[in-house]
């Protein structure tokens, strides 16, 4: 079972203050990739994951869309979403949740020993820093 795999270090996240960011340390060996049975703990795409039934989004950045709107999105996506849990599957990470956005998922950044886990995806051209707005990757 996937939970099973999936380890808190330290136990649960540590609150600071109410409204102040969370954060927890996780190690989650063999993460797998989303499939169409119940999400509990696995890569939806390269910029959201579930960790425990929670559904999390990866501020800073964006990454292609997996249903998205030119071949080149599409193959993007998906060398995103194999980056991604890649990345998070290969050592311990520490996720700060900083709240909700509007369709309820929670807002987090996500870092290991290299440092943010956006900026390694930007980095590794499979996502965009976040500047407000979607950014095409169907012309470049």
């Amino acid at each position: 079972m996937i939970l099973a795999a999936l380890v808190a270090s330290s136990g649960t996240a540590a609150s600071t203050a109410p409204g102040k960011p969370t954060a927890a340390s996780y190690s989650l060996p063999a993460l797998p990739i989303c499939g169409s049975a119940k999400r509990i703990t696995c890569v939806v795409d390269g910029d959201t994951i579930w960790i425990e039934g929670e559904k999390i989004r990866l501020e800073g950045f964006n990454s292609p869309e997996v249903n998205g709107r030119c071949e080149r999105e599409k193959d993007l996506a998906k060398k995103a979403t194999d980056e991604l849990q890649a990345i998070l599957s290969s050592e311990p990470i520490s996720i700060t949740r900083n709240g909700r956005d509007r369709y309820k998922r929670t807002l987090a950044t996500i870092s290991n020993s290299q440092g943010d886990i956006g900026a390694l995806m930007i980095a590794k051209g499979v996502a965009h820093k976040w500047r407000g707005r979607k950014e095409s990757w169907c012309h470049k």
